[in-house]
């Protein structure tokens, strides 16, 4: 799943393009994602 982190206005959120379907539990997953103080590093 590739996703982008952004924020604004002081929420932050996550964008996923491109998926039909997303897996299960993914709610949560954008819940711990999304913690401001979470630095997330790109794969290469």
């Amino acid at each position: 799943m590739n996703f982008t982190k952004m924020h604004g206005l002081g929420n932050d959120f996550i964008v996923v393009a491109g998926e039909k379907e997303l897996p299960a539990g993914v709610d949560q997953l954008a819940i711990q994602l999304c913690n401001r103080f979470l630095e997330l590093e790109p794969m290469a």
